[in-house]
Protein backbone atom coordinates (compact mmCIF):
# COMPACT_ATOMS: atom_id res chain seq x y z
CA UNK A 1 0.00 0.00 0.00
CA UNK A 2 0.99 3.61 -0.63
CA UNK A 3 1.17 6.10 2.28
CA UNK A 4 -2.29 6.89 3.72
CA UNK A 5 -3.88 4.32 1.39
CA UNK A 6 -6.87 2.49 2.89
CA UNK A 7 -8.15 0.54 -0.12
CA UNK A 8 -5.77 -1.71 -2.08
CA UNK A 9 -6.07 -4.32 -4.83
CA UNK A 10 -5.40 -7.99 -4.04
CA UNK A 11 -4.69 -10.98 -6.26
CA UNK A 12 -6.43 -14.06 -4.84
CA UNK A 13 -5.50 -17.42 -6.37
CA UNK A 14 -7.09 -20.74 -5.44
CA UNK A 15 -7.58 -24.23 -6.85
CA UNK A 16 -11.07 -25.19 -7.98
CA UNK A 17 -12.44 -28.27 -6.18
CA UNK A 18 -13.87 -29.63 -9.44
CA UNK A 19 -13.27 -29.18 -13.17
CA UNK A 20 -16.55 -27.28 -13.48
CA UNK A 21 -16.08 -23.52 -13.65
CA UNK A 22 -18.26 -21.50 -11.27
CA UNK A 23 -20.34 -18.58 -12.50
CA UNK A 24 -19.56 -16.53 -9.37
CA UNK A 25 -17.56 -16.74 -6.14
CA UNK A 26 -17.68 -15.39 -2.61
CA UNK A 27 -14.64 -14.51 -0.49
CA UNK A 28 -14.13 -15.09 3.23
CA UNK A 29 -11.20 -14.60 5.61
CA UNK A 30 -12.33 -17.53 7.78
CA UNK A 31 -11.97 -21.29 7.30
CA UNK A 32 -15.64 -21.63 8.13
CA UNK A 33 -16.41 -19.31 5.18
CA UNK A 34 -18.43 -17.09 7.50
CA UNK A 35 -18.88 -14.24 7.17
CA UNK A 36 -18.51 -14.15 3.39
CA UNK A 37 -18.56 -11.38 0.85
CA UNK A 38 -21.32 -10.73 -1.64
CA UNK A 39 -21.20 -12.97 -4.70
CA UNK A 40 -18.72 -11.83 -7.36
CA UNK A 41 -19.59 -12.82 -10.96
CA UNK A 42 -16.75 -14.24 -13.07
CA UNK A 43 -16.14 -12.97 -16.59
CA UNK A 44 -15.56 -15.19 -19.58
CA UNK A 45 -12.26 -17.07 -19.77
CA UNK A 46 -10.89 -17.06 -23.32
CA UNK A 47 -9.22 -20.41 -23.87
CA UNK A 48 -7.65 -19.74 -27.27
CA UNK A 49 -5.15 -16.96 -27.95
CA UNK A 50 -6.49 -15.45 -31.17
CA UNK A 51 -4.90 -11.99 -31.02
CA UNK A 52 -1.32 -10.80 -31.30
CA UNK A 53 -1.20 -7.49 -29.37
CA UNK A 54 -3.75 -5.95 -27.04
CA UNK A 55 -3.45 -2.71 -25.05
CA UNK A 56 -4.50 -1.86 -21.50
CA UNK A 57 -5.07 1.75 -20.53
CA UNK A 58 -3.57 1.05 -17.15
CA UNK A 59 -5.19 3.90 -15.23
CA UNK A 60 -8.89 4.75 -15.38
CA UNK A 61 -9.78 7.95 -17.25
CA UNK A 62 -10.90 10.21 -14.41
CA UNK A 63 -12.50 13.67 -14.60
CA UNK A 64 -11.69 13.81 -18.32
CA UNK A 65 -13.51 16.33 -20.52
CA UNK A 66 -11.37 16.43 -23.68
CA UNK A 67 -13.08 14.06 -26.10
CA UNK A 68 -10.62 14.77 -28.92
CA UNK A 69 -7.66 13.90 -26.72
CA UNK A 70 -9.18 10.48 -25.97
CA UNK A 71 -10.05 9.91 -29.64
CA UNK A 72 -6.54 10.87 -30.80
CA UNK A 73 -5.01 8.46 -28.27
CA UNK A 74 -7.18 5.64 -29.59
CA UNK A 75 -6.48 6.48 -33.25
CA UNK A 76 -2.69 6.50 -32.81
CA UNK A 77 -2.78 3.20 -30.92
CA UNK A 78 -4.85 1.68 -33.73
CA UNK A 79 -2.15 2.79 -36.16
CA UNK A 80 0.60 1.37 -33.95
CA UNK A 81 -1.04 -2.07 -34.00
CA UNK A 82 -3.44 -2.34 -31.06
CA UNK A 83 -6.04 -4.98 -31.94
CA UNK A 84 -8.18 -4.27 -28.86
CA UNK A 85 -7.85 -1.45 -26.34
CA UNK A 86 -9.30 -2.03 -22.87
CA UNK A 87 -10.33 1.30 -21.35
CA UNK A 88 -11.49 1.97 -17.81
CA UNK A 89 -13.23 5.26 -17.09
CA UNK A 90 -14.87 7.08 -14.20
CA UNK A 91 -16.52 10.51 -13.98
CA UNK A 92 -16.06 11.60 -17.59
CA UNK A 93 -18.16 14.05 -19.60
CA UNK A 94 -20.90 12.82 -21.92
CA UNK A 95 -18.73 13.83 -24.90
CA UNK A 96 -15.88 11.60 -23.70
CA UNK A 97 -18.27 8.72 -23.01
CA UNK A 98 -19.71 9.12 -26.51
CA UNK A 99 -16.21 8.89 -28.01
CA UNK A 100 -15.42 5.74 -26.02
CA UNK A 101 -18.72 4.18 -27.14
CA UNK A 102 -18.05 5.21 -30.75
CA UNK A 103 -14.85 3.15 -30.79
CA UNK A 104 -16.43 0.34 -28.77
CA UNK A 105 -19.04 0.01 -31.52
CA UNK A 106 -16.18 -0.38 -34.01
CA UNK A 107 -14.81 -3.28 -31.97
CA UNK A 108 -11.44 -1.63 -31.27
CA UNK A 109 -12.30 -0.66 -27.65
CA UNK A 110 -13.64 -2.62 -24.70
CA UNK A 111 -15.05 -0.01 -22.31
CA UNK A 112 -15.47 -0.62 -18.58
CA UNK A 113 -17.02 1.88 -16.19
CA UNK A 114 -14.62 1.75 -13.22
CA UNK A 115 -17.24 2.43 -10.54
CA UNK A 116 -15.12 2.36 -7.41
CA UNK A 117 -16.26 5.83 -6.22
CA UNK A 118 -13.39 6.15 -3.76
CA UNK A 119 -11.40 9.32 -3.16
CA UNK A 120 -7.79 9.38 -4.39
CA UNK A 121 -6.90 10.19 -0.79
CA UNK A 122 -7.96 6.66 0.13
CA UNK A 123 -6.88 4.66 -2.94
CA UNK A 124 -3.86 5.18 -5.16
CA UNK A 125 -4.52 6.82 -8.56
CA UNK A 126 -8.22 5.88 -8.84
CA UNK A 127 -7.37 2.25 -8.12
CA UNK A 128 -4.62 2.01 -10.73
CA UNK A 129 -3.06 -1.22 -9.47
CA UNK A 130 -6.49 -2.84 -9.47
CA UNK A 131 -7.08 -1.62 -13.03
CA UNK A 132 -3.78 -3.12 -14.17
CA UNK A 133 -4.46 -6.54 -12.64
CA UNK A 134 -8.05 -6.65 -13.86
CA UNK A 135 -7.00 -5.80 -17.42
CA UNK A 136 -4.11 -8.27 -17.34
CA UNK A 137 -6.23 -11.24 -16.30
CA UNK A 138 -9.21 -10.15 -18.42
CA UNK A 139 -6.97 -10.41 -21.49
CA UNK A 140 -4.69 -13.20 -20.26
CA UNK A 141 -5.78 -15.74 -22.87
CA UNK A 142 -6.77 -13.31 -25.60
CA UNK A 143 -3.39 -12.06 -26.81
CA UNK A 144 0.18 -13.24 -27.23
CA UNK A 145 1.41 -9.80 -26.08
CA UNK A 146 -0.14 -7.05 -23.95
CA UNK A 147 0.99 -3.40 -23.73
CA UNK A 148 0.38 -1.30 -20.60
CA UNK A 149 0.54 2.49 -20.41
CA UNK A 150 -1.35 5.72 -19.70
CA UNK A 151 -3.48 8.21 -21.68
CA UNK A 152 -0.47 10.49 -22.33
CA UNK A 153 1.90 7.70 -23.42
CA UNK A 154 2.63 5.54 -26.48
CA UNK A 155 5.14 2.78 -27.23
CA UNK A 156 6.42 3.65 -30.71
CA UNK A 157 8.56 1.39 -32.95
CA UNK A 158 11.40 3.13 -34.78
CA UNK A 159 12.45 0.45 -37.26
CA UNK A 160 9.00 -0.99 -37.92
CA UNK A 161 5.57 0.49 -38.59
CA UNK A 162 3.72 -1.63 -36.03
CA UNK A 163 4.24 -3.47 -32.75
CA UNK A 164 3.64 -6.76 -34.56
CA UNK A 165 6.56 -6.17 -36.91
CA UNK A 166 8.84 -5.04 -34.10
CA UNK A 167 8.00 -7.92 -31.74
CA UNK A 168 8.47 -10.51 -34.46
CA UNK A 169 12.08 -9.36 -34.76
CA UNK A 170 13.08 -8.64 -31.14
CA UNK A 171 11.32 -11.48 -29.30
CA UNK A 172 13.57 -14.05 -27.62
CA UNK A 173 12.64 -17.46 -26.14
CA UNK A 174 13.82 -16.31 -22.68
CA UNK A 175 11.98 -12.94 -22.67
CA UNK A 176 8.91 -12.54 -20.46
CA UNK A 177 8.43 -8.83 -21.12
CA UNK A 178 9.90 -5.93 -23.09
CA UNK A 179 10.87 -2.68 -21.35
CA UNK A 180 10.92 0.60 -23.29
CA UNK A 181 12.90 3.69 -22.27
CA UNK A 182 10.83 6.74 -21.39
CA UNK A 183 11.18 9.99 -23.37
CA UNK A 184 9.47 13.32 -22.63
CA UNK A 185 8.30 15.34 -25.66
CA UNK A 186 8.43 19.12 -26.12
CA UNK A 187 6.72 21.80 -28.21
CA UNK A 188 9.31 23.92 -30.03
CA UNK A 189 6.89 25.57 -32.46
CA UNK A 190 7.02 22.89 -35.15
CA UNK A 191 4.13 20.68 -36.31
CA UNK A 192 4.52 17.32 -38.03
CA UNK A 193 3.63 17.69 -41.68
CA UNK A 194 0.09 16.66 -42.56
CA UNK A 195 -1.43 17.43 -39.16
CA UNK A 196 -2.01 21.18 -39.62
CA UNK A 197 -5.74 21.64 -39.02
CA UNK A 198 -6.01 25.08 -40.66
CA UNK A 199 -5.20 23.49 -44.03
CA UNK A 200 -7.87 20.81 -43.72
CA UNK A 201 -11.03 22.88 -43.29
CA UNK A 202 -12.41 21.51 -40.02
CA UNK A 203 -12.46 24.31 -37.47
CA UNK A 204 -13.67 22.21 -34.51
CA UNK A 205 -10.77 19.76 -34.75
CA UNK A 206 -7.52 20.34 -32.84
CA UNK A 207 -4.07 19.10 -33.79
CA UNK A 208 -3.23 16.24 -31.40
CA UNK A 209 -0.50 17.15 -28.92
CA UNK A 210 1.75 14.34 -30.13
CA UNK A 211 1.92 15.95 -33.59
CA UNK A 212 2.85 19.32 -32.06
CA UNK A 213 5.80 18.10 -30.00
CA UNK A 214 8.76 17.19 -32.17
CA UNK A 215 11.65 17.33 -29.68
CA UNK A 216 12.30 14.66 -27.07
CA UNK A 217 14.67 13.64 -24.31
CA UNK A 218 18.13 13.22 -25.83
CA UNK A 219 19.68 10.96 -23.17
CA UNK A 220 17.05 8.42 -22.21
CA UNK A 221 17.20 7.44 -18.50
CA UNK A 222 17.10 3.65 -17.98
CA UNK A 223 15.34 3.79 -14.61
CA UNK A 224 12.57 6.42 -14.89
CA UNK A 225 8.95 5.87 -15.92
CA UNK A 226 9.62 3.17 -18.51
CA UNK A 227 6.65 1.11 -19.76
CA UNK A 228 6.35 -2.37 -21.16
CA UNK A 229 4.82 -4.98 -23.42
CA UNK A 230 4.40 -8.33 -21.66
CA UNK A 231 3.84 -11.96 -22.56
CA UNK A 232 0.79 -12.73 -20.39
CA UNK A 233 1.47 -16.46 -20.22
CA UNK A 234 4.87 -15.84 -18.60
CA UNK A 235 3.91 -13.20 -16.02
CA UNK A 236 1.86 -13.27 -12.82
CA UNK A 237 1.81 -9.81 -11.26
CA UNK A 238 1.99 -6.59 -13.29
CA UNK A 239 3.08 -3.33 -11.65
CA UNK A 240 3.09 0.20 -13.09
CA UNK A 241 6.66 0.17 -14.42
CA UNK A 242 7.76 -3.47 -14.17
CA UNK A 243 6.80 -7.06 -13.43
CA UNK A 244 6.60 -8.13 -9.79
CA UNK A 245 6.62 -11.87 -10.50
CA UNK A 246 7.03 -14.07 -13.56
CA UNK A 247 7.61 -17.69 -14.57
CA UNK A 248 10.96 -18.91 -13.27
CA UNK A 249 13.74 -18.87 -15.83
CA UNK A 250 12.41 -15.94 -17.86
CA UNK A 251 13.49 -12.31 -17.66
CA UNK A 252 13.11 -8.77 -18.97
CA UNK A 253 14.39 -7.62 -22.37
CA UNK A 254 15.41 -3.97 -22.59
CA UNK A 255 14.50 -2.63 -26.03
CA UNK A 256 17.26 -0.50 -27.63
CA UNK A 257 16.38 3.11 -28.37
CA UNK A 258 16.94 2.60 -32.11
CA UNK A 259 14.25 -0.12 -32.13
CA UNK A 260 11.52 1.66 -30.15
CA UNK A 261 10.85 3.94 -27.18
CA UNK A 262 8.02 5.12 -24.96
CA UNK A 263 6.70 8.58 -25.91
CA UNK A 264 5.48 10.59 -22.91
CA UNK A 265 3.36 13.71 -23.51
CA UNK A 266 2.70 15.28 -20.13
CA UNK A 267 -0.03 17.94 -20.34
CA UNK A 268 2.29 20.31 -18.48
CA UNK A 269 5.60 20.31 -20.33
CA UNK A 270 7.77 20.63 -17.21
CA UNK A 271 11.04 19.13 -18.51
CA UNK A 272 11.83 21.69 -21.24
CA UNK A 273 15.26 22.35 -19.73
CA UNK A 274 16.54 18.83 -20.44
CA UNK A 275 18.85 18.05 -23.36
CA UNK A 276 16.68 17.48 -26.45
CA UNK A 277 16.83 15.99 -29.92
CA UNK A 278 14.38 16.29 -32.83
CA UNK A 279 12.42 13.13 -33.62
CA UNK A 280 9.78 12.94 -36.39
CA UNK A 281 9.08 9.22 -36.03
CA UNK A 282 5.32 9.81 -35.68
CA UNK A 283 5.10 11.31 -39.18
CA UNK A 284 4.36 7.88 -40.67
CA UNK A 285 1.07 7.76 -38.69
CA UNK A 286 -0.25 11.23 -39.55
CA UNK A 287 -2.53 10.22 -42.41
CA UNK A 288 -4.18 7.31 -40.54
CA UNK A 289 -4.73 9.28 -37.32
CA UNK A 290 -6.08 12.44 -38.98
CA UNK A 291 -8.37 10.40 -41.23
CA UNK A 292 -9.89 8.69 -38.20
CA UNK A 293 -10.36 11.98 -36.33
CA UNK A 294 -12.03 13.58 -39.37
CA UNK A 295 -14.46 10.69 -39.66
CA UNK A 296 -15.43 11.12 -36.00
CA UNK A 297 -15.57 14.91 -35.65
CA UNK A 298 -15.90 16.41 -39.13
CA UNK A 299 -17.88 14.09 -41.46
Amino acid sequence: PKPNEIFVAYNIIWRLPSPEKPLMVSISMSRSCLPASAYIPLFKDYLNINGTVGLCLHKAIFNEGDAQRVAAWIELNKALGAELITIYYQKVTQEVENVIQYYANQGIVEALDWKINISNKLVYNTGQLGTIQDCFYRNFNRFKYMAFYDIDEFIVPHRHATWQGMLKVIDKPWASYFEFYNSFWHDVGKIIEGSNITKRGCSQLKTPVFFKRTNRTANLPPTKRHKMIVKPQLCYHIDIHNIKSQVKGYRRLWVPEVVGIMHHYRQKDYTMSEKQTEDLSLSRYTEAVMKGLYQKFCD
